[in-house]
């Protein structure tokens, strides 16, 4: 299973700010940022471990330098990914900052559904970005591939569609749960 980035720059400049992979170095610098938007419960610690697991998932913004926003993007499998703290400090907000290390997840996820939970003030950036509520109040952007289902000349398949009361969706569970990190509350 590759999960590897797709066509991702190592940098990229803009007139005035540039983007680039995250190291764990910039953890202060995120941490400042969440502190100073009032998010919780983060830490220091807890954006260290983010890194550490999304790795080449990370991106910061600079500006002259200094660290003025970020993004994580984590690659749970090969169809499904997890945006996190994408986050730029209030005054350079509205200035394509976001859009940009947007750009950088979506080159990143490839086909992959994204999913992330945010704040409402959030919500009309993400709503336009295309991404859709959940029925679990997540908000979710579904990528897929449709795969053709080969049918026999005389119209039989192997494949039968079942009514939902005739389902076992304990089976169904258990035989996603056995692979899916995510749970099925």
């Amino acid at each position: 299973m590759d999960l590897s980035p797709i066509n991702m720059a190592d940098r990229v400049d803009k007139d005035w700010f540039s983007v680039r992979n995250a190291k764990l170095e910039d953890a202060g610098d995120v941490w400042r940022i969440v502190q100073e938007a009032g998010w919780v419960p983060f830490s220091l610690q807890l954006i260290k471990a983010y890194m550490e697991i999304a790795k080449d998932g990370w991106w910061v913004a600079e500006v002259d330098g200094k660290v003025v926003g970020c993004v994580m993007l984590y690659g749970f499998n090969e169809t499904y990914t997890f945006l996190g703290i994408l986050i730029v400090e209030a005054e350079y907000r509205g200035k394509g900052i976001g859009k940009t290390l947007k750009k950088e997840v979506d080159s990143f996820a490839g086909d992959r559904t994204i999913s992330l939970v945010g704040g409402e003030a959030g919500m009309p950036v993400y709503f336009k970005w295309g991404f859709k509520r959940s029925i679990r109040g997540s908000l979710v952007k579904y990528r897929f591939t449709t795969i053709k289902i080969p049918l026999s000349h005389d119209g039989e398949s192997k494949y039968k569609i079942k009514d939902y009361s005739e389902v076992d969706w304990k089976a169904i569970l258990d035989y996603d749960t056995s692979f899916h990190v995510i749970p099925r509350e």
